[in-house]
């Protein structure tokens, strides 16, 4: 039954399609921002853009069976007071949805989430490691999120966020598969037990707990999942190294930024479609800018290989015209 259900509804491609839409519509997002590839044309074309790779993404959702009059229902059946209004709210629920921090108030007096378990690390841990600028984060003004992005606020709001989040991901997962393994192998010796005592009626019971605790891990923490998520960390953690070892010139750069964003979003998107088991969106040409740029291309090899032609062509007929100025090339010379 529940198979049947699932062949005709799809629940689980139209979950994968629309978490691996949102997870691109946030990649797109801090690209954006940031002014990198591919929105680092002028203000006006990467708006276009961005547009056009959101409508792409929709169309991509109606083959998937998601029409966007459902989206619009549900986006308008929603209450406006449950999204959030000022900026600390709206950063607030980026933080939640995106790396899993919760910075709610507790009881209505106690101080920030965050703020709090700083202070309670600090207490386990000793004074030292306690950041007393944590104590100040309630008088900060909150942080414009759709202010341009630099290459250190990326650092900070962004890489070390997914670095935090990623860490957290692979401790669950491993602890997931090391208690479900253990399951798995405890049935398989209660079976075989089970057989040498001779008890052959409660052996399917063991075989079914094991054959359940397998399918449990290949679905809950999967072997690829595990290794795209450590994958991503590693890498983050390599940027993390480069960023602090680099030099104020290399970090102010263009390229650096560029090179830094462009690698983290294809790793969060590279995630993103390894957990949902979705492909990513293909990137849509933006035809203007390629019609230029293939234009002006043009027009430079059609120069360069009329001006080669034109010297190939008058070398080759210095050394091939039979009746030339010299009369040592002249094959009739009067000896």
């Amino acid at each position: 039954l529940m198979t049947t259900l699932q062949s005709h509804f799809q629940i689980g491609h139209k979950w994968a399609s629309v978490h691996m839409a949102a997870d691109e519509t946030v990649s797109d997002i801090y690209r954006y921002l940031a002014g990198v590839r591919p929105y680092n044309q002028s203000q006006a074309m990467n708006q276009r853009r961005f547009m056009r790779r959101l409508e792409t993404m929709v169309k991509h959702l109606s083959f998937a069976g998601i029409n966007e009059d459902d989206l619009i229902a549900v986006a308008g059946s929603l209450e406006d007071d449950l999204f959030p209004q000022d900026g600390r709210a709206l950063e607030n629920h980026v933080s939640e949805y995106l790396y899993g921090i919760r910075k709610t108030r507790l009881c209505g007096w106690l101080p920030d989430c965050q703020c709090f378990s700083s202070l309670m690390s600090s207490c386990r841990h000793g004074h030292d490691k306690y950041s007393w600028s944590v104590l100040l984060m309630e008088d900060q003004e909150p942080r414009d999120i759709f202010a341009p992005i630099t290459a250190d606020i990326y650092m900070e709001i962004r890489v070390a966020a997914l670095r935090r989040y990623y860490g957290e991901w692979v401790r669950r997962l491993n602890s997931t598969r090391a208690v479900l393994h253990t399951v798995l192998v405890v049935s398989l010796c209660i079976g075989a037990g089970l057989g040498a005592s001779k008890c052959s009626l409660w052996i399917p019971v063991a075989l079914a707990l094991a054959t359940f605790s397998s399918s449990v891990i290949n679905w809950l923490a999967p072997p690829e999942m595990v290794s795209a998520v450590c994958s991503a960390m590693t890498t983050l953690n390599n940027l993390d190294l480069r960023w602090q070892g680099s030099g104020i010139r290399d970090r102010s750069s263009t390229r650096t930024k560029e090179h830094l964003i462009c690698i983290t979003e294809r790793l969060w998107c590279a995630v993103a479609s390894t957990y949902s088991g979705f492909s990513m969106t293909p990137e849509e040409v933006d035809e203007e800018l390629f019609d230029e740029r293939m234009l002006v291309k043009s027009s430079r090899v059609d120069t360069r290989s009329s001006g080669a032609s034109r010297s190939v062509s008058r070398s080759a007929s210095i050394v091939v015209t039979p009746y030339g100025r010299s009369g040592t090339t002249t094959p009739y010379a009067p000896a």
